[in-house]
């Protein structure tokens, strides 16, 4: 493999080096690199330049499709995107939900998306922690906690940053759904203590804001608010349990409850195991019902239709085309198929006890932090914005709204009293597109017809929330180039 320096997507070298992977060399130490192949046309018509590749780390290799905005991508800022779980794969959000290639059919086939984030961004998607999916260790260590992995992101940046030295200083923002609502806070939390021990400002990692979708951010409102959705009528929607379940989980719930405020007093602990283990093993709410529980309009008929889009990801990833075009084996010694989701990574943060802890203290000194550079006027504050379909039952819309209307930070009076706005949008099915409040850098929307996946459900109306934000206004005039938005 060559070494060259790689600026967005352009290899730079003596010769074309196209299609093939060229190694780029860290500063940071010997065994850090970035290994990276342009696969710009060779996927789906994405409409912008993309590379693949590894973050050599040591011993740990993440790896990572990163794809350019589809127009000024030097003006727009960049994405890191993390998947949920813990444990699944960024192919999942890259192909089925906000990359700019989609899977279509069965078989599935790439193909182009009309309303990807790469109209507003430069996107990275990264399969992390180390393991899952196509990113793997030499000596099979591993990371169990979300802490951990934020340290291993915070070193990723670094050495992607010198791979692509044209996105250094485009302003970023951290992005995820689901477990993400533990992994983005606690990376954003990472990049801050990173940034405060830089002794050069250009040095620091220009963090800019986070973005939370149907997060899992408080285990206690996520359990406590999936139990009064499902047994009680929300939104027009019937129970989703029926009484004999719910009064088994009224009695249960108050122990779920307990373990978790104990793991909050004592987080890293023993307890924080006990609690996630009970309460996963009592709302296990996928298992209960025809309903899907990522998305409560949906039936399931058999039950495996419920995963038929993890299983559609999980079969193309696995297809001999794939493989061949990344070169899974030669650069990962890999011989396996890989899954989209990697169930001994999840099962390893349920033994550390990382499912039963919160992440609410790491927000509150997010926001801290940004409250207090915004007064300081000194440019580095940090955007908040969390999103929720209210159809979901796995990761709740109100739960979320009652995790950030109990945060303690300066703004929490502001928030408090911010009026509900209505969002001047529609759905693709033509109804209202929800509500939103928002005061002093923090933004949570409410978003109609939309379960677990917003980005799938909701295509347009989330680029529209997302322009909306980045331009603090809600009456963006337009959404990147697509005439549609």
């Amino acid at each position: 493999m060559k070494a060259v320096h790689l600026i967005a997507g352009i290899w730079l070298a003596c010769c074309s080096v196209w299609g093939e992977y060229v190694t780029i060399p860290s500063t940071l130490s010997s065994n850090y690199a970035i290994r990276a192949k342009d696969l710009t046309g060779q996927v789906c018509d994405s409409g912008s330049n993309n590379t693949v590749g590894w973050a050599d780390l040591g011993s740990h290799h993440l790896f990572y499709w990163f794809h350019q905005a589809r127009s000024q991508h030097l003006n727009k800022p960049l994405l890191l995107w993390l998947q949920g779980g813990p444990g699944n794969s960024g192919f999942f959000g890259n192909f089925l939900e906000n990359g700019p290639c989609r899977l279509e059919g069965n078989p599935a086939e790439a193909v182009r998306h009309e309303h990807p984030w790469t109209e507003l961004f430069n996107v990275i998607f990264v399969d992390q922690p180390v393991n899952v999916d196509f990113s793997y260790s030499d000596d099979s260590s591993g990371v169990n906690r979300a802490e951990d992995a934020a340290i291993e992101l915070v070193d990723f940046m670094r050495v992607f940053y010198q791979g692509y030295p044209d996105m250094r200083d485009v302003p970023l923002f951290i992005a995820g759904e689901s477990y993400g609502g533990r992994y983005v806070p606690m990376t954003a939390a990472a990049v801050i203590e990173f940034n405060k021990f830089q002794p050069r400002p250009e040095d620091a990692i220009p963090l800019k804001g986070i973005m939370v979708g149907n997060g899992y951010t408080s285990p206690k409102d996520v359990y406590s608010s999936g139990y009064e959705l499902g047994c009680f009528p929300f939104k027009g929607f019937r129970n989703y349990f029926n009484s004999s379940e719910c009064a088994r989980f009224s009695t249960t719930l108050s122990e779920c409850l307990d373990l978790l405020r104990a793991c909050e007093a004592l987080p890293g602990s023993a307890i924080c195991h006990r609690s996630a283990e009970f309460c996963m093993g009592e709302f296990e709410f996928e298992k209960l019902r025809p309903q899907h529980s990522w998305d409560r309009r949906k039936y399931c008929d058999p039950p495996e239709k419920c995963i038929e889009t993890s299983r559609a990801v999980t079969a193309w990833m696995n297809t001999p085309e794939i493989w061949e075009l990344l070169e899974i084996e030669s650069q990962t010694n890999k011989v396996r198929p890989v899954g989209v989701a990697n169930s001994t990574v999840s099962e390893q943060f349920l033994q550390s006890g990382d499912l039963g802890e919160s992440t609410v203290t790491a927000l509150e000194r997010i926001l801290r932090y940004a409250s207090e550079e915004r007064t300081r006027g000194s440019g580095r504050d940090i955007d908040v914005l969390y999103y929720n379909g209210v159809t979901d039952i796995l990761c709740t819309s109100v739960g979320t709204q009652r995790m950030l209307e109990n945060l303690k930070w300066p703004g929490e009076g502001l928030y408090s009293a911010s009026p509900w706005e209505t969002l001047p949008w529609k759905t693709v099915e033509g109804v209202s597109a929800g509500q939103v409040k928002r005061a002093d850098g923090l933004w949570y929307a409410e978003l109609e017809n939309a379960g677990h996946l917003v980005p799938t459900d909701q295509p347009i109306v989330i680029l529209k929330l997302l322009s909306s934000w980045l331009g603090k206004s809600l009456f963006p005039e337009r959404v990147g180039d697509n005439d549609e938005l």
